[in-house]
């Protein structure tokens, strides 16, 4: 009777182990352990003294990597000579904040990085653009693009990539574990006017991730000069009051949000 069921009793755990063994051989009934942190490590995406995008954009574009995320464009200024109406349009237009995930923020599309010498990114239409690195450091990059097309691309498709928002300079830069920021330099076509100049302009943008939502940042740091255009442009009644910057000139997220909403004024609007 005792050697029936010591029997038994083995035959139970050999099952057992062998159903745990099955179950480990699938990543996906392992125990959580170590659950991902909203972190980005400085050694995990730098090298040689040179930031990495290509390391830097796999671990954000990460399908686990769905935390929390903002962005704040929180400078902006325009590198061509057009009008001071035109400017604040620009300017206006520049103003924005948003939330969404971080693996979801599209910062920048398939990204290969050699060595420290170029970078090559996707384009929206799916062209290789190739970027020349000009200046590194483990902290932060900067690159411009070079005139290298693919052989395959037609002389429509390299005019048409100037005639809408095309990137021609980047700096990027490691704020933190969990913050980036952002430079770049872009041409475009005049909205405005029917015209086949090319405008360029200058953004800066703020990237912050959290474990939650209530850990993103709740103020940002804004460019004075930008605000005040950005102040200038808006219509409001002679009595509303606009959010004014602290002394450490900045401002609230929920400041920033009434003044995306508030409406530009009409005159802007008109090729001048």
């Amino acid at each position: 009777m005792i050697t029936k069921k010591l029997t038994i009793t083995l035959l139970l755990l050999i099952l057992t182990v062998a159903c745990q063994q099955k179950n480990n051989d699938d990543p996906s009934t392992l125990p959580n352990f170590f659950p991902l942190k909203a972190e980005i490590l400085i050694s995990d995406v730098s090298s040689d003294k040179c930031l990495n995008l290509e390391k830097l954009m796999r671990q954000m574009e990460n399908p686990l990597f769905s935390f929390p995320a903002a962005t704040m464009n929180t400078g902006f200024k325009s590198i061509s000579d057009i009008s001071s109406t035109k400017n604040q349009f620009f300017s206006f237009s520049a103003f924005y904040y948003k939330q969404g995930k971080a693996n979801q923020l599209g910062l920048f599309n398939e990204v290969k990085q050699t060595d420290c010498n170029t970078i090559e990114i996707l384009s929206t239409s799916r062209e290789v653009l190739t970027y020349k690195i000009i200046e590194s450091s483990e902290l932060h990059i900067r690159f411009q693009l070079q005139n290298k097309w693919s052989e395959t691309m037609t002389k429509k498709q390299k005019e048409a990539l100037f005639e809408r928002i095309q990137p021609y300079e980047y700096t990027v830069i490691y704020a933190s574990k969990n913050n980036l920021k952002i430079i770049e330099k872009y041409t475009t076509v005049d909205p405005l006017c029917e015209t086949k100049n090319l405008l360029k302009h200058e953004l800066t943008k703020q990237i912050s991730w959290a474990q939650n939502e209530n850990e993103l940042p709740t103020r940002y740091e804004i460019d004075s000069a930008y605000y005040d255009i950005v102040k200038n442009a808006v219509l409001v009644d002679p009595t509303v009051v606009l959010p004014q910057q602290d002394l450490a000139r900045t401002l609230a997220v929920t400041e920033i949000k009434s003044i995306m909403t508030t409406p530009i004024r009409n005159e802007l609007k008109l090729c001048n």
